[in-house]
């Protein structure tokens, strides 16, 4: 379930928007005016943003510039879903950062797609910017799985702090339907500290299932600590395949 935030001065589109947000089982809240939209969008972390262009005071490309050069909303997917159907139009939406543009009036299918489509390509985008912060992890995304390796030794001083401030439940929340899987192939020699951390690390994922790909480090790992049910152990991704498929039977 996924938050969405409506924006638009038309009562009776935002009871409609309201009714089929909802019926795709998503949450939903609604703006008046352009600068409640802001506010809430500052407040309320959504996950993708509804925006009319035609309102009174503030309207739909203002909005969308203000949201594009604000830190916390920026990266908000936003889809322009509006009465205006010029093509310069579109072009001025898609230049401030829209991620999509609808015309109104639109079908409950149509909604639902790009909806659909504006989620999955805004999960990936906040996913690289987290990876492009980190300094001690590798993260990286495909194919329904977030997979994470180490850039430097497990018992680097720093890198559980990195790892508290990334696997947080904003992220957990963008990867909840992810395979986790750690990769410790490319790693050196695995001692106890090492794995003290590794499971520390796994803990942050809270009841989410974690594979660990070990490789060598398998019976290393198997010896040194006791992971919780929900840590899986894999000697290879062979192996982390079959046990996947098994799980989807």
């Amino acid at each position: 379930m996924y938050l969405i935030l409506a924006i638009d001065d038309d009562r009776n589109t935002l009871k409609l928007l309201e009714t089929q947000i909802k019926k795709m089982g998503h949450s939903v809240v609604v703006a008046a005016s352009g600068r409640e939209g802001i506010e809430l969008a500052r407040t309320g972390n959504p996950d993708l943003i509804l925006l009319d262009i035609m309102m009174p005071h503030m309207d739909g490309f203002e909005v969308l510039k203000q949201m594009k050069k604000d830190e916390i909303t920026r990266s908000i997917p936003i889809i322009m879903l509006t009465s205006k159907s010029q093509k310069e139009d579109v072009v001025t939406a898609m230049r401030q950062g829209a991620a999509d543009y609808m015309i109104k009036p639109h079908t409950y299918a149509m909604l639902t797609q790009k909806i659909d489509a504006a989620l999955r390509i805004g999960r990936i985008q906040k996913l690289e910017e987290a990876a492009e912060r980190t300094e001690h992890l590798n993260l990286s995304r495909g194919n329904g799985t977030t997979l994470i390796s180490f850039k430097t030794g497990i018992n680097d001083r720093e890198v559980l702090a990195e790892a508290r401030k990334i696997f947080n439940t904003v992220f957990l929340k963008l990867a909840r339907n992810d395979n986790i899987v750690f990769d410790l192939r490319s790693l050196g020699a695995v001692n106890a500290e090492d794995a003290s951390v590794l499971s520390v690390i796994a803990g942050l994922f809270s009841d989410k299932e974690v594979n660990i790909v070990a490789g060598r480090h398998y019976g290393t790992l198997v010896s040194l600590v006791d992971f919780e049910e929900r840590v899986r152990l894999h000697i290879s991704f062979g192996d982390l395949e079959v046990y996947l498929n098994n799980e989807r039977r």
